[in-house]
C-alpha cells in the first residue's frame, strides 16, 4: 500500500434560503454513480440533520454525480452543484476554472490527513513489487485522478518507471474499471 497525503476536499459556492433548503452535491464518478451515491449518502444524511438543527427548518441534500472529472468540476463552477467532494488535483483544476471557489472542509480519518492507495494485480501474478511493473500493461482510473493517475505516476517514477519502460498502459476512467480490467488479465 501506499501512504499519500490528502487533501481531500469539499468545496462550497452560494446557497439560497426557502421554507425547505435544499442543497445540491457535486460529485464525479470514480466508480460507478450508484455506488457512488451508496458512499455519501450516510454522510450527507448526518450533514442534512446537522444543518436542519442548527438552522431549524428542514434541509435536503441532493447528491449529483457528474459523468466525468471535467463535467463535475464545470457543474462547480457554473453553480449547479453548491458544494461538492474533489481531490487535490481536481481543487487545483476547478481553482483556475473559478479563483473564488474555496476549501469548506477536508476530509480527516483519525485526526489525520492520510489515505491509502493500491496497485493491485491478480492474485497469482508474477508482480510482487513496484519494480516487477516494468515491461508489464498498466492500467491507470482517469487522466484528472489524484491518486488514480497523478501519485501512482508519482510512485512509478520514484521506481524509476515511466511510460516507456511499461509494455503499455491506458487509462480507463474509473477505479472500478481498472479492478475489472485486472480481474479479467
Amino acid at each position: 500500500m501506499i501512504r499519500i497525503l490528502s487533501l481531500i476536499c469539499l468545496f462550497a459556492v452560494s446557497v439560497t434560503s426557502s421554507a425547505e433548503v435544499g442543497l445540491k452535491f457535486g460529485r464525479y464518478t470514480s466508480d460507478k454513480p450508484a455506488a457512488m451515491v451508496k458512499q455519501f449518502r450516510p454522510m450527507l444524511s448526518t450533514l442534512g440533520r446537522r444543518l436542519e438543527e442548527l438552522l431549524g427548518e428542514p434541509v435536503k441534500i441532493r447528491i449529483d454525480v457528474a459523468k466525468d472529472y471535467t463535467s463535475g468540476l464545470q457543474r462547480l463552477v457554473n453553480g449547479d452543484v453548491d458544494f461538492a467532494r474533489f481531490g487535490p488535483a481536481s481543487y487545483v483544476a476547478v481553482r483556475v476554472l473559478d479563483p473564488s471557489v474555496d476549501v469548506l472542509a477536508m476530509e480527516s480519518r483519525y485526526g489525520g490527513r492520510t489515505f491509502y492507495g493500491v496497485i493491485c494485480v491478480k492474485e497469482d501474478s508474477p508482480v510482487q513489487q513496484i519494480s516487477d511493473l516494468r515491461g508489464k500493461r498498466f492500467s491507470f482510473g482517469s487522466e484528472r485522478s489524484t491518486i488514480g493517475r497523478h501519485l501512482t505516476q508519482k510512485l512509478l517514477i520514484d521506481n524509476k518507471i515511466i511510460s516507456s519502460g511499461l509494455k503499455q498502459f491506458a487509462y480507463l476512467g474509473r477505479h472500478d474499471k481498472v479492478a475489472a480490467a485486472v480481474v479479467v488479465g
